[in-house]
């Protein structure tokens, strides 16, 4: 026998188990949940109707959405469904040629001649229960007064380009004018909440209150500026060129004189409660206080946004806070050009649709649908009942809702 001389080997100790305390598991349930969501594809989204090829234009205003068709020539039509199911409502032939569909603080207006240098414009407010126009009265719709009326140009060219003659703020109810201002010679208009601004070709700026259409004050811009109406400043920017560096001066709106001045290296345009300029080469863009031109964040550069309450949805596409410009990306979602009268912004990753609440900036995702589409409108009574009309690549229109 051979003694090794070994001793017996003691069992090591049981190392105890450390619990996790009861009040952990909620969070790491909060944790996990949402992760393990987000990789389980969501159910298709259930189609409740189909509509009628054609469609121009969407838009949506309370518990309806609105369809312009039309084929360029006389034969148009806009025709009214509900959000509930996709009944037609009712449907009201339109003079072509090129009208136009519209909601402007929840007031559908349709619009003839916007851009037709051979007629003046003019606007129908339409009665949301049958399709009649409540009120017909001349001009193009330019932008909304902080009271809630419409303000109507009219002059050649359109939209943003287009040199005023004639400006009238009417009351959305029944259309009659509260007052009219005319410019004989032309002017650019840019409106604020409370005011707007009109400039000459050769650079007079001149202030008037939307509270009866008063002149407030005057001066003088440079005559290439873009003018543009931030926070309570009149903003010109004067863009830079070969021959010499941009400038971009903001003047108080009750007394028109330059307050502040900075440079210009980039294009400059109305974002959210800022003023935002993105430099030339498209790398950041900067959010500037318009009262003070200081920079209060920078961020890469934005891209097409479409603002809301608290946030914007650039074409990143990624989540922007307005007050300081913190930032969340939506790898692999892509965003639906806006549309009037939406409740949301949409988005899509593959077959997956989703909106983003532009006051929360949340991203709630809807469901799957059969290939990409063009352009969304959401809408319908939230939460439960928000649905989406969609225009596919196809042409198809058709109405989605949530599975029940």
């Amino acid at each position: 026998m051979i003694d090794l001389d070994a001793t017996p080997v003691r069992p090591r100790p049981a190392v105890p188990r450390r619990r996790v305390p009861w009040w952990a598991v909620p969070l790491v349930l909060a944790a996990v949940v949402p992760a393990v969501l987000e990789l389980r594809p969501p159910p298709p989204l259930a189609p409740v109707v189909q509509l009628p090829p054609g469609t121009m234009r969407l838009a949506g205003a309370g518990d309806a959405f609105y369809v312009l068709r039309g084929n360029g020539t006389l034969a148009w039509n806009v025709t009214a469904y509900a959000w509930s199911d996709g009944t037609e409502r009712w449907r009201r032939p339109l003079a072509g040629p090129d009208p136009d569909l519209l909601v402007v603080a929840d007031a559908v207006l349709v619009t003839h001649q916007p851009c037709d240098p051979q007629h003046a414009p003019s606007v129908d407010r339409l009665d949301p229960a049958t399709g009649d126009p409540l009120w017909t009265a001349p001009g193009a719709p330019h932008a909304v007064t902080a009271g809630g009326d419409l303000l109507l140009a009219e002059g050649p060219d359109c939209g943003a380009r287009r040199r005023v003659q004639r400006l009238a703020a009417v009351d959305p109810a029944d259309g009659r004018p509260r007052w009219t201002v005319r410019f004989p010679d032309g002017r650019l208009v840019v409106a604020g909440g409370d005011w707007f601004a009109a400039v000459d070709e050769a650079g007079a700026l001149d202030t008037y209150t939307m509270n009866g259409g008063g002149r407030i004050g005057g001066g003088t811009v440079t005559e290439t500026s873009l003018l543009l109406a931030a926070g309570g400043s009149v903003i010109a920017a004067d863009q830079p060129d070969p021959g010499r560096p941009g400038l971009l001066t903001g003047l108080p709106h009750g007394a028109p004189r330059p307050a502040w001045t900075v440079p210009l290296d980039g294009t400059a345009a109305v974002c959210g409660p800022w003023l935002c300029v993105t430099t030339t080469d498209g790398g950041t863009t900067a959010a500037l206080d318009p009262g003070t031109g200081r920079t209060r964040w920078t961020v890469r550069a934005l891209r097409q946004p479409i603002s809301g309450a608290g946030y914007a949805i650039d074409a990143g596409p990624r989540i922007v806070r307005w007050s300081d410009g913190k930032e969340r990306p939506l790898p692999g979602w892509r965003l639906l050009p806006p549309v009037d009268g939406s409740v949301a912004a949409v988005v899509q990753r593959g077959g997956t649709a989703g909106v983003v609440d532009l006051t929360l900036g949340r991203l709630d995702v809807l469901g799957t649908l059969p290939g990409a589409q063009v352009r969304c409108l959401a809408g319908g009574p939230r939460p439960t009942g928000l649905g989406l009309v969609c225009v596919d690549a196809d042409g198809r229109t058709r109405l989605w809702r949530r599975a029940a």
